[in-house]
């Protein structure tokens, strides 16, 4: 959640008051989002997936959190932290709620209800991967002669990896886990029965989720060459922490896992494609942040940094013309847990 904020922005989450999974969102329009700046200069803007950036109440649509109200001018996706893959219906949701306050089982915050398209809440049947998949390339193609920015965030591979369609489990000969049931199990012991190393189909479940992602994401990329977009596409495919651990993610050597301030937490994969322009196949070791995203965009894009940025333009890094550019020193706070990294 922290991370989206300062990956938005450009800026240190805790400049908003952002440091676990409360706070208040971004809330200061002194701080512009990479879609505000973009936004003014002629670009089409749309938001596609899960946004969180604070508590429930950030993700009201009268909130400055909410897309449409931070320089978006398309939204379709949900807002909050867990969102159920596989039902997305506004009646199924408030029976979900409805059996936990007769039953006095609190605990879940899995959605169920409805996905948000603009400020309408519209009930959608699908795999959610597959949903914004296929939203994502309705807007590039809508706006596909104009210049257009998206942000494209899938809730994979999230909590409850075990949602997966059925004819996959099927294909792959998985029993599957089952969601939790208000009416005759605590929800605590649910939860850990799915969580490693409970579920002997953990692994698999994950991975399958990473297979729904991949494909989603190649069908953008194959897209943009079909309309022939991609020579003219910056593309950056970046996650927002590290993979989680008790639902088997696997961070390889790393120590530590998404909750942590160890590598195995805030280190992530960044990706960035833009052929003719920056170097192919080059892998580089330079300590970058999420926070660079946005100075490195307004760079590419040829209109104004906002004032406020911790992030850096790293253009001439992936370009190739400077490979020394990097980040000393990166500070990391979550009022739990604090680190610094300075050099090596």
């Amino acid at each position: 959640k922290a991370s989206r904020a300062g990956l938005i922005t450009g800026t240190y989450q805790a400049r908003q008051g952002i440091y676990w999974y409360g706070g208040p969102g971004i809330h200061r329009a002194e701080f512009p989002t990479i879609a505000e700046v973009l936004g003014k200069s002629g670009y089409a803007t749309g938001y596609v997936g899960k946004f969180h950036y604070g508590a429930e109440k950030s993700h009201a649509p009268s909130s400055r959190s909410f897309p449409l109200n931070h320089g978006f001018n398309f939204f379709y996706g949900f807002g909050g932290g867990r969102k159920h893959y596989l039902i997305h219906e506004a009646a199924v949701e408030e029976l979900f709620l409805q059996v936990q306050v007769e039953q006095a089982r609190q605990g879940s915050s899995l959605q169920q209800g409805a996905m948000w398209l603009g400020r309408r809440q519209v009930d959608q049947v699908g795999f959610s991967t597959e949903l914004f998949g296929a939203r994502a390339r309705e807007f590039i193609a809508t706006n596909q002669n104009r210049p257009f920015f998206l942000q494209l965030s899938f809730n994979a591979v999230h909590n409850f990896t075990h949602q997966l369609p059925e004819e996959y489990l099927k294909a792959n000969g998985l029993k599957g886990f089952r969601d939790w049931d208000a009416a005759s199990e605590d929800y605590a012991e649910w939860y850990r029965a799915g969580r490693k190393p409970n579920n002997p189909e953990g692994r698999a479940h994950y991975l399958g989720q990473l297979k729904y992602l991949d494909t989603e994401v190649g069908r953008v990329v194959d897209y943009l060459a079909q309309l022939q977009l991609d020579r003219q596409t910056l593309v950056i495919y970046i996650g927002d922490n590290g993979g989680s651990t008790p639902i088997y993610a696997n961070n390889g050597p790393l120590r530590g896992s998404k909750y942590t301030l160890y590598e195995g937490g805030i280190r992530v994969p960044l990706i960035v494609s833009w052929p003719g322009h920056f170097e192919d196949g080059r892998v580089r070791y330079n300590v970058v942040s999420s926070m660079d995203l946005l100075p490195t965009i307004c760079s590419v894009a040829d209109v104004g940094k906002p004032e406020h940025l911790d992030g850096i333009d790293i253009s001439e890094l992936l370009s190739g013309n400077n490979e020394s550019l990097h980040h000393e020193t990166l500070v990391w706070d979550t009022v739990h847990e604090t680190s610094v990294r300075h050099g090596k």
